[in-house]
């Protein structure tokens, strides 16, 4: 079964990184560049994980997060600082 994650981080290079870092393991990666277009993936896809930064435009990880547990999604989010 492979896993999929979605990566929400506006800095480019470090997206494409990590995505990189990612497929090498297996892994299918999602990315958005802020936080309501990453809300609105998470709320339409099943994902295994979400690496979520704090500071993103638009809406910042810290309420992308609150927002997805308010909603029940109860999907593991680990944050970048």
């Amino acid at each position: 079964m492979k896993h999929c994650v979605l990566l929400v981080e506006d800095e480019l290079d470090l997206a494409a990184t990590v995505m990189d870092y990612l497929e090498l393991e297996g892994i299918q990666c999602d990315h958005a560049a802020n936080g309501v277009a990453g809300l609105e993936l998470a709320r339409r896809h099943h994902y295994d994980m979400v690496i979520l930064d704090i500071n993103l435009p638009r809406m910042d990880g810290l309420t992308v997060c609150r927002k997805l547990r308010e909603q029940g999604v109860a999907t593991p989010v680990l944050m970048l600082t």
